[in-house]
C-alpha cells in the first residue's frame, strides 16, 4: 500500500485543490488527511443540578464533569474522492480514533478504527455556482461495547444520508458561500433491538481569499434528532443528538498541498464537551486520467 500511495503521488500530475467544489473533475483524485484534538473537563448540563460547592447549574450551562473527570479524544480522519465523470464523484470516508475518560474512581480508554462512510454526489448544475444532490451510507465497522466503562467507537448500526448541496463562487481565489442540507435514517441496532431516531443536519460555510493562496474559511452545523446515543465522550452515560457548532479554519493553498488548519466549538449543547476542537488538515488532488 505504501509503494502504491507514493507511485500516485510521484506519478500523478498535481492540481490545485479548490475547496467549495462538490464535485471532482472526470479522472481526479482528490485525497485528505486530518488529525483532531479536544480535552474537555467541562460540559454542557443535559438537566438543571446543583453542584457540589453549591452552584446551580440550568441546561445548557457550561459545569465541571463529576470527580473531577476529564475527556480526551484524539482522531485521524481520512477521506478520498474520484471523479468517475464531471458531475459524478464517489469517495470513502474513514476515521481512526483514540477515546479516553477519567475521573478520580474510573479510568477508560478505548481506540481503533470508528464506522465507515460511502458518499456519491452528482451535479446538477455547474460553473459559478453549484447545485448538487448527495447520498452517504454508514457502515458500522467501529467497535461498540455497552459493557461498564468501555467507550464506544462506532454506533453499531448503519445509516443513511439523503441531501443536497449549493455553492457559489465569489469570483476570487479561495471565496466562496455554500449550504447543505441532508435527512439521515438511522436503522435498528438489532443487536439490542434498538431504533435510534432519524436527524437532519444543515451546513453553513462561507471562505474569503485574503490573498491567492491564503484565506479564511468559517462554517456552522447543526444538527437535530428525536433521541440520544450512547456517550463517546463519558462512558456509561447518554449523549444529546442535538447540536449547534462554530468552525473557524485558515487556509493555505500551497504549491504542493492544501492546509486547513482551525478549531471548531459546540455552543451550549447539553450533554457535549465545552472545549475546542483543534484540527489541522492537508489535501491534494491528482489527474489520473484525461
Amino acid at each position: 500500500m505504501r509503494i502504491l500511495l507514493i507511485s500516485l503521488l510521484f506519478a500523478a500530475v498535481p492540481v490545485a485543490a479548490v475547496a467549495g467544489a462538490w464535485t471532482q473533475p472526470r479522472g481526479t483524485l482528490w485525497a485528505k488527511v486530518a488529525g483532531l484534538a479536544q480535552s474537555a473537563d467541562e460540559f454542557y448540563a443535559s438537566s438543571p443540578a446543583v453542584l457540589p460547592d453549591g452552584t446551580t447549574v440550568s441546561e445548557g450551562d457550561r459545569r465541571p464533569y463529576d470527580d473531577d473527570g476529564r475527556s480526551d479524544q484524539y482522531v485521524i480522519w481520512m477521506e478520498g474522492e474520484y471523479g468517475l465523470t464531471d458531475r459524478l464523484t464517489l469517495g470513502l470516508q474513514a476515521q481512526w480514533k483514540d477515546l479516553r475518560y477519567e475521573d478520580d474512581f474510573t479510568k477508560s480508554r478505548s481506540y481503533g478504527w470508528g464506522d465507515t462512510w460511502v458518499v456519491g454526489r452528482y451535479a446538477l448544475l455547474t460553473g459559478s455556482q453549484r447545485f448538487s444532490l448527495r447520498t452517504a451510507v454508514k457502515f458500522p465497522t467501529g467497535k461498540f461495547s455497552t459493557e461498564v466503562g468501555q467507550i464506544p467507537i462506532g454506533e453499531n448500526q448503519p445509516d443513511l444520508d439523503l441531501g443536497l448541496q449549493w455553492g457559489m463562487s465569489l469570483g476570487r481565489a479561495l471565496s466562496w458561500v455554500g449550504a447543505e442540507g441532508l435527512y439521515r435514517f438511522r436503522f435498528e441496532d438489532d443487536s439490542r433491538e434498538y431504533k435510534p431516531g432519524n436527524e437532519i443536519f444543515v451546513r453553513l460555510e462561507a471562505g474569503w481569499g485574503i490573498t491567492e493562496r491564503f484565506g479564511l474559511k468559517a462554517n456552522w452545523v447543526s444538527q437535530r434528532g428525536d433521541e440520544t446515543s450512547l456517550n463517546f465522550f463519558v462512558p456509561g452515560t447518554e449523549l444529546n443528538r442535538n447540536y449547534d457548532q462554530v468552525e473557524v479554519y485558515a487556509m493555505f493553498d500551497t504549491p504542493w498541498v492544501f492546509v486547513e488548519a482551525g478549531v471548531a466549538h459546540v455552543i451550549a449543547s447539553p450533554s457535549w464537551p465545552a472545549a475546542p476542537v483543534w484540527s489541522l488538515g492537508v489535501s491534494r488532488k491528482f489527474r489520473l486520467s484525461s
